[in-house]
């Protein structure tokens, strides 16, 4: 998940678990035999990203896998520590930076990312996910995800019925249907229109407004600096059309990215996942200069 300023989930996740290395503690070399399925637990995610700039094309990617925590380590702790989830603030609030908190391993624990066999996604039009060797910078982590090949926005549409399967590996065979939100629209910041943004100012709250969506759904803001440093996170109800962002947040100077994104989360059941969710993120961003 893109060196333009912001960082997309599936290259946050991957470039997380270096950074999260010393959080999560060391661990000796376990013994093969112990890597069985039911030895922890396991969760699947499955995330549908689409980014829409102003002049540009609507570029879109999918992300996916298995994650098997040992008995005794939380495995949602685990999923927001390595970026493989977005921990957003209470509704209504906002956040600056992220902190991801810590999980210490045993001497004998480890995570993995385990095999899910083959993995594709149809929304109308049927696309394999490829498997891709999890980077190994350390022996706490270890296994495959699954991502799509291109960006290409056609393959997972907006407002369309998707349909996951896995042929299954490590765990038994699954399948998942969920409905994808619309995209958001006629979002403006302060009266201007975000594909007209480009300075955001530090001194005032932000107002800002977008075509209401479903209750179900969250809307949640993200402003990262050119270098890559988140600056503010904040969510809102979908179904709200409107937000204020409190002053303090936007930073004094200095460029950026400003993202709006609709978020749905879908969960399911499969058989051998203690739990198991569909995502879909939405956004559309602007270029801004800060002052």
């Amino acid at each position: 998940m893109q060196r333009r300023v912001r960082t997309t989930w599936s290259a946050l996740a991957a470039t997380s678990f270096v950074a999260a290395a010393v959080a999560l503690g060391c661990a000796a070399p376990v013994d093969p035999n112990t890597s069985d399925a039911d030895s922890g637990t396991a969760q699947a995610f499955v995330s549908i990203e689409r980014t829409t700039r102003a002049e540009e094309e609507t570029r879109a990617q999918a992300f996916a896998g298995v994650l098997q925590t040992p008995p005794e380590v939380d495995a949602a702790a685990v999923l927001k520590l390595t970026g493989l989830t977005r921990e957003l603030p209470p509704e209504g609030l906002c956040s600056g930076g992220r902190d991801r908190g810590s999980v210490r391993l045993g001497p004998l624990s480890r995570v993995e990312l385990l095999d899910a066999g083959d993995l594709a996604i149809d929304a109308g039009m049927p696309t394999s996910l490829a498997p891709r060797a999890f980077p190994t910078v350390t022996d706490l982590v270890s296994g495959v995800v699954y991502t799509t090949r291109d960006r290409a926005a056609e393959r997972l549409p907006a407002a369309a019925d998707y349909r996951v399967t896995a042929s299954g590996g490590s765990f038994p065979a699954f399948a998942a249907q969920a409905a994808a939100p619309a995209e958001l629209e006629s979002v403006s910041v302060d009266g201007v229109p975000l594909a007209e943004l480009s300075v955001m100012s530090s001194r005032a709250p932000l107002a800002i407004n977008w075509l209401p969506g479903e209750s179900r759904d969250l809307v949640y803001v993200e402003l990262t600096a050119e270098s890559g440093q988140p600056a503010m996170l904040c969510a809102f109800r979908d179904d709200a059309g409107s937000a204020t962002i409190p002053s303090g947040f936007v930073p004094s100077s200095g460029r950026g990215t400003f993202g709006v994104h609709r978020l749905r989360t879908v969960e399911f059941q499969a058989q051998g996942l203690a739990r198991a969710e569909l995502r879909f993120d939405f956004e559309v961003e602007a270029v801004v200069s800060f002052q």
